[in-house]
């Protein structure tokens, strides 16, 4: 409920007045106290996820994959360190971009699909802008390039997990959904900073109220 931005919370029901006296003198808290324990215990019980849930999902690793998304903030950072002090790097950044993306993120993909078509002993593109052109034409690519770039043009920006977290939920997001809500700051690098939402006729906003009109609600 709060998500969607929809008042409401768990609350307890069918007891008396006379009830609600006992059970809060055997308490020693009120009903309201109760339910505001309860509503925080459920919450954290779903965000936290129970270890006997945990037990029961197929290769789930929490430790290796925060490691994995450490390693790549640290990737992060070297290459925008040599996008801000490199002048021959720093003249074409999405190039570099690209060029990381295609080697962490499809390159094993990428080199079954080409052997599957085919493609032995030679390669289909005949330089780095065909290749870049190619990353560009797949829809998570281009979502993850631009932003990428968009936040790379922000000198400011302190990159964190949540960046990435935030790029890989819209990469798949805003090319293959009719709309997204996000923060502030995703929001704007998607609209104002790239235009995504119009490459893609994507609603993209951090506004609830936006949603619910989109959905004609």
């Amino acid at each position: 409920m709060f998500a969607f931005g929809i008042p409401g919370h768990l609350t307890v029901t069918g007891y008396t007045d006379a009830d609600r006296d006992q059970i809060e003198a055997q308490m020693g808290k009120t009903i309201s106290d109760l339910e505001v324990e309860v509503n925080a215990f459920f919450e954290y019980w779903l965000l936290a996820t129970p270890r006997s849930l945990r037990d029961r999902i197929p290769g789930f690793e929490p430790v290796s994959t925060r490691e994995d998304a450490e390693a790549e903030l640290e990737e992060i950072k070297v290459m925008v360190g040599n996008l801000h002090s490199d002048k021959e790097i720093a003249s074409r950044p999405m190039d570099a971009i690209s060029a990381r993306q295609y080697i962490r993120d499809i390159f094993d993909n990428f080199k079954r699909a080409m052997l599957s078509a085919g493609f032995t002993t030679s390669w289909p593109f005949r330089g780095k802008e065909e290749l870049t052109d190619f990353l560009e034409h797949l829809p998570t690519q281009r979502v993850t390039t631009s932003l990428k770039h968009q936040y790379v043009k922000q000198t400011s920006t302190k990159w964190k997990i949540n960046h990435l977290r935030d790029i890989e939920a819209l990469s798949v997001a805003i090319p293959y959904t009719g709309a997204v809500v996000t923060d502030a700051d995703v929001a704007n690098a998607a609209t104002r900073g790239t235009r995504l939402d119009a490459e893609f006729d994507t609603l993209v906003s951090k506004n609830l109220a936006e949603l619910a009109k989109y959905l004609g609600l």
